[in-house]
């Protein structure tokens, strides 16, 4: 019974192994691949939209300001 009851947790060990991995393997070719960024950090995109371009200018022009008064206050 003992021996019996050994196989059986064995092979169900076994199951749920070869089940994760091939859940697994299907995980990993869903993942797109990563996109790059450009590596300058004034590299703009071509095709960015108007508004975005007019969020990271003004995002450009606060970092500025915030660099400006950090040195003032230093």
């Amino acid at each position: 019974m003992l021996k019996g009851l050994l196989l059986g947790v064995l092979a169900g060990a076994l199951a749920a192994a070869g089940a994760y991995r091939a859940f697994a393997w299907r995980r990993v070719a869903e993942i797109p691949a990563p996109v790059t960024e450009p590596t300058s950090s004034g590299a703009k995109r071509t095709s960015e939209p108007a508004d975005l371009t007019a969020l990271r200018d003004e995002n450009d022009a606060l970092r500025a300001e915030l660099a400006a008064q950090g040195k003032e206050s230093a």
